[in-house]
């Protein structure tokens, strides 16, 4: 092989471990510190409508198993 062969190999080789040492870093750091609050979701909260009141429980519930298998019954009962 040619001089220059080796050269641009030995170049390439070094810029591909710089790479890994770069993007290793950056992985770090993102798990060190989290990602990067925006306002754009602030915005798009502000945007949004308000949502309706939770809504009440059940007022019955579907049995499931047991002895009252397939009833509805009041959720006071257990």
């Amino acid at each position: 092989m040619s001089e220059l062969t080796l050269t641009v190999m030995r170049l390439g080789f070094l810029a591909v471990l710089w790479l890994f040492v770069i993007v290793a870093v950056q992985v770090i750091r993102s798990d060190l510190f989290g990602t990067r609050v925006t306002q754009r979701g602030a915005r798009r909260e502000a945007g949004r409508p308000q949502q309706a009141a939770r809504q009440a429980p059940p007022q019955q519930r579907q049995q499931s198993g047991g002895r009252r298998g397939g009833r509805n019954t009041p959720p006071s009962w257990s």
